[in-house]
């Protein structure tokens, strides 16, 4: 599945299969800040808030602007 995939069943409000995809994604694009930070949205609203705070230091990590 490709990233603008994922993000789009992210808005869809499909958050099960978002996190799916941007896991599988983050499998092959572990330096990809915008997919820490969408698994980091993702984590936030399903309340698993220490998973969430691990990817956003991820993308921050990677990249800090943003």
């Amino acid at each position: 599945m490709k990233k603008q995939q994922a993000i789009a069943l992210f808005h869809q409000g499909k958050k099960e299969e978002a996190l799916n995809a941007f896991t599988e994604l983050l499998k092959k694009h572990s330096h990809d800040a915008d997919i820490h930070c969408h698994l980091g949205l993702i984590k936030e609203q399903l309340g698993d808030v220490p998973e969430a705070v691990k990817h956003y230091r991820d993308a921050l990590d990677i990249n800090p602007d943003l």
